[in-house]
């Protein structure tokens, strides 16, 4: 509640783009190829069971994300995003104020994060 609500998520969120757009992202891709996208999600159902999450999943395994057709020509006008091609994915979910340390929960280091 409060300033540790979902707004804060979201300015969290945008503080990240905000730096992302201004280092080099080869420090933080895995792979050497640095023609990457980055992908910013909201995504909704996180409390039901993560439902947005592994819908996500899904339609990344089945090669439909993103996926737009345009019905004039009834052709993609996107390129689906196919697993192999995510080097990093965050999620800020949950986030606090603690002036005294940094945590970050993660399931694989990062060689990125391995600097904090």
């Amino acid at each position: 509640a409060g300033a540790q609500s979902t707004a804060f998520g979201v300015v969290t969120l945008f503080g990240l783009a905000w730096l992302l757009g201004r280092i080099n992202l080869s420090q933080l891709l895995i792979s050497n190829n640095n023609n990457k996208d980055i992908v910013f999600l909201f995504i909704n159902g996180e409390n039901w069971n993560y439902y947005g999450t592994l819908e996500l999943s899904k339609i990344i395994l089945e090669k439909r994300f993103p996926y737009k057709i345009d019905k004039s020509s009834n052709e993609d006008n996107l390129h689906p995003i196919e697993s192999e091609h995510i080097d990093i994915m965050i999620n800020i979910d949950q986030l606090g104020i603690n002036h005294n340390h940094t945590y970050i929960l993660y399931d694989k280091t990062h060689p990125f994060l391995e600097k904090f």
